[in-house]
């Protein structure tokens, strides 16, 4: 059987995911039924993706590559956020350095007020030299940053959300 919520595949005669403690259901064809089970996993989904925030942390610099600004932006601040759907930000539009195309983002992830700081990759060279940053999330809870824009993008190696 597969959960429902985070799409973690277990045994069927468990009263509830070992992943992520999401009740096991058991949906009939009834479309009252069914409704009712989408609903409670949206809202289980949701507690987790409460709990969750990825931070990039962006950097400026001056031409003599002199550090100018410092910033942080919250990538995960859409209010609902549905698995298999791409949210982008309007700000900033990021600006590709010349090199391989191969970037690694430095992130600030918090999961259930646990704080660790590292970094995502991504091959970037594909892109254009501006571009958006965005978000993904799959139906097996992992996030992904994305870079570019709703035609073409490429997204970075997933985070846990659990």
């Amino acid at each position: 059987m597969r959960c429902r919520v985070c799409n973690h595949e277990y045994d069927e005669k468990l009263s509830s995911c070992p992943n992520c403690g999401f009740l096991t259901l058991r949906i009939t064809d009834f479309p009252e039924t069914q409704d009712f089970g989408a609903s409670m996993v949206r809202q289980y989904r949701q507690i987790f993706l409460d709990a969750f925030s990825i931070r990039i942390r962006l950097y400026g610099y001056d031409k003599n590559l002199t550090l100018k600004e410092e910033k942080e932006i919250d990538i995960t601040r859409f209010p609902e956020i549905e698995p298999e759907t791409n949210y982008w930000l309007e700000n900033p539009v990021c600006h590709k350095d010349k090199g391989d195309g191969l970037i690694r983002l430095p992130v600030v992830i918090t999961r259930n007020q646990e704080t660790m700081e590292t970094s995502l990759a991504a091959d970037i060279s594909g892109l254009g030299e501006n571009f958006h940053l965005g978000l993904r999330i799959s139906g097996e809870m992992q996030a992904c940053i994305l870079f570019g824009d709703e035609e073409l993008y490429v997204q970075s190696e997933p985070v846990d959300i659990m």
